[in-house]
């Protein structure tokens, strides 16, 4: 008989300051009439999930049996709080528990601008007291974003997904941080590289041969040469004492002409070059680009 359930057609409630003419405290009182009763109302309680026990407002004054609202998970939770005749009409008093939130948090991730994305990791973040991922929640967390190798230079979200909570206490939601947790950069210039070939003993000794100037060559310009010629003209005289004889010596110097340079012509393939004997020349090919011959 303290359970309203068993009132149907009263004008009674089992909430307080209904304005119904009676009051039943449900599995705590027989119904009361609330003309014999004083108004009293508690105030409510929020709060938000910590995996303990938490209360609502309590209250000393004579007359009122039971206890404050309490509970430990989230949702709704009613006072305890009841009187008699002649007592208090109680209303108010509830403790209302929040879901505390958890987040997807990802592990900060940087790449160059062109390549592609590196394995995201992260973990969640937010359990209260001894809660645990596996105890609270199914599936497998992982990690991804929506940038690709062309996306442009800057600042992008890494989110979490693939959990799916096993309770009311907790939100599941992405840690702010996350929005701008994988930073793309600008790729650095190509650096020119040049290509190195390995040959055999034999094709080199056939290269060097090419390269190397022939024993008949003159390395280089050769100097002006001169060539010194002598004359040597006898005459003889005769005079009133003998004769005379005078020798008259003329030398001559011609310059020859200096020698030109020699050239040499190395043909490899489909290329030929031209290069003076004594200079070295040095045979280069960045990858990507055709070959460069210079002197050096």
């Amino acid at each position: 008989m303290m359970q309203m359930s068993s009132f149907t057609g009263w004008n009674i409630a089992d909430t307080g300051g209904s304005g119904a003419v009676w009051r039943i405290y449900e599995g705590q009182t027989y119904p009361l009439l609330t003309g014999f009763l004083t108004p009293l109302t508690l105030a409510d309680v929020t709060a938000t999930y910590n995996g303990a026990t938490q209360s609502g407002t309590t209250t000393a004054l004579a007359g009122i049996l039971g206890a404050a609202a309490s509970g430990r998970d989230a949702g709704l939770h009613s006072a305890g709080y009841y009187s008699t005749q002649q007592g208090y009409d109680i209303a108010g008093g509830n403790l209302t528990i929040s879901p505390a939130t958890l987040y997807y948090t990802a592990t900060p991730a940087s790449r160059l601008y062109g390549e592609a994305n590196p394995i995201f990791t992260g973990t969640v973040t937010g359990f209260k007291l001894s809660d645990t991922l596996a105890a609270i929640a199914t599936g497998t967390a992982a990690f991804d974003s929506t940038a690709t190798s062309t996306t442009a230079v800057g600042s992008y979200a890494i989110d979490g997904s693939g959990l799916t909570l096993a309770t009311t206490n907790y939100l599941l939601t992405q840690a702010t941080a996350n929005a701008t947790a994988l930073t793309i950069t600008a790729a650095p210039p190509a650096a020119a590289t040049t290509t190195t070939s390995t040959v055999t003993e034999a094709v080199a000794a056939t290269i060097q041969a090419v390269l190397s100037p022939s024993t008949t060559d003159t390395a280089g310009t050769s100097p002006t040469t001169t060539t010194a010629t002598t004359t040597t003209t006898t005459t003889t005289a005769s005079t009133d004492s003998g004769s005379t004889t005078s020798t008259i010596t003329e030398e001559n110097t011609t310059a020859a002409p200096a020698a030109k340079p020699v050239i040499q012509t190395i043909t490899v393939g489909n290329t030929t070059v031209q290069k003076p004997a004594n200079e070295v020349l040095k045979v280069e090919r960045p990858r990507g680009r055709a070959l460069t011959c210079r002197a050096g």
